[in-house]
């Protein structure tokens, strides 16, 4: 099969955006990249200000197989993912079994041919996910596993991860933690503040997340390990999170799209669908994340996909549970919320080399004869989003909205998926 990107910006990490230019593709290799191609037997691909850059990658999206592949497979995750411009998953481990042990790394690498985008596991940190006791950890870092992580559910207890930052020095791997202390309140239910408080509901204060960085940070730097932040959502993270890079610390962060666009107050009708982990915060916050991406404190824009079956969101808000899917739509979100302030090469690196810079992961490179691994965009499509056409789950916050910056499609060696 021959594709032919026409009149496309190049954006290639460490490089300056080029001139509009053609790429010429051909059984999933790049052939030709010049001013003008001529080739009538390609499949052309074009937009009015079409971009092209290296596949993007997402941190801590989690599907639901094996066990709860009701909510998401494999399969499902794949498509959603390659609509929102993702050629790469780093997926999180909390599924019936966890990604615990060498077998399910495995598994995952058996389906991994299957599935329409590249998989890198995330291992659970501890067994059973339960906090208590470290996995086999050199074990799957054998078996091929990308880092350990215990999802989005409760930060690592002091001394479980202490040992896991131990275990994982000799391989420079990495230890992702979601810095969110909710035993302070148990039962809360957003950010706690002026609108949790109009509207009843039990608050999340921003002081959970914040002492959690600052003991990872010190923990970090105690055993000269890597450990990455997953979804920050509070200002007063950000300069604790950039004086340790400051001080040399091996610490990475990011910050979930859809907390750039909104805020608590957008909860104010009970929409369950915005109950999410982390909160939505304040204005304060959300312009607190935004300034982190441009300066370099945070790394990666996330999706934070959490698919969810239905009842546990069409209840009253307090009875529902705390996720929403995002693969489709992080992207829209990030550069509506960012176009003003940041460049569309800025933006996209958040997208593409951050996440695989905390990984440890090659950037895929666009020149001649390289395998494609491609994500298309037009920064200035402005659309309106309907609701996920892949995912098997409905639990969708953005449902409705409108963005700008669109994605055209994806290139993964020799499958093009067009939006």
């Amino acid at each position: 099969m021959k594709l032919l990107i026409r009149k496309a910006t190049i954006l290639q990490p460490g490089s300056a955006p080029s001139a509009k230019k053609d790429i010429l593709i051909e059984n999933g290799i790049i052939k030709k990249i010049a001013r003008s191609i001529t080739d009538a037997k390609a499949k052309v691909i074009t937009s009015d200000n079409l971009h092209v850059s290296p596949g993007w990658l997402d941190i801590g999206a989690q599907c639901g197989q094996p066990g709860f592949e009701y909510r998401e497979t494999y399969a499902s995750m794949g498509k959603a993912a390659r609509a929102g411009g993702y050629t790469a998953l780093a997926t999180f481990p909390r599924t019936n079994p966890p990604i615990q042990s060498r077998l399910e790394i495995e598994y995952i690498q058996q389906i991994r041919p299957t599935v329409a985008v590249n998989l890198y596991p995330i291992g659970a940190v501890s067994q059973e996910l339960e906090g208590k006791d470290l996995t086999e950890i050199i074990d799957m870092i054998h078996a091929g596993v990308t880092g350990f992580s215990d999802g989005r559910k409760n930060p690592l207890e002091t001394g479980l991860l202490t040992r896991a930052l131990e275990y994982v020095i000799p391989y420079r791997s990495v230890i992702i933690d979601f810095p969110l202390d909710r035993t302070i309140t148990a039962n809360g239910q957003m950010h706690e503040g002026t609108v949790s408080t109009s509207m009843g509901l039990t608050g999340i204060p921003s002081v959970g997340e914040e002492i959690t960085v600052q003991r990872d940070i010190q923990l970090a730097a105690y055993t000269q390990s890597r450990l990455h932040f997953h979804a920050l959502s509070a200002a007063s993270s950000i300069p604790l999170v950039q004086r340790a890079k400051t001080d040399k610390i091996a610490v990475t962060a990011d910050v979930p799209a859809l907390h750039l666009l909104l805020e608590d107050k957008d909860v104010g009708d009970f929409d369950s669908h915005l109950k999410v982990l982390p909160p939505l915060r304040t204005s304060r916050d959300r312009k607190a994340l935004i300034k982190g991406l441009k300066d370099g404190t945070i790394d990666h824009i996330s999706s934070i996909h959490q698919p969810m079956e239905v009842e546990t969101k069409e209840c009253e808000f307090t009875f529902a549970s705390f996720g929403s899917i995002g693969l489709e739509t992080a992207f829209g979100a990030a550069h509506t919320a960012l176009k003003e302030v940041m460049s569309v090469s800025d933006i996209v690196s958040k997208f593409c080399e951050g996440p695989r810079a905390i990984l440890g992961i090659d950037v895929p490179q666009i020149s001649k004869d390289q395998k494609a691994d491609l994500t298309l965009f037009d920064p200035d499509i402005e659309w309106q989003y309907e609701g996920t056409r892949h995912s098997l789950s409905q639990n969708d916050a953005l449902k409705g909205r409108t963005f700008t910056g669109k994605v055209v499609g994806t290139i993964l060696h020799d499958h093009l998926m067009v939006n």
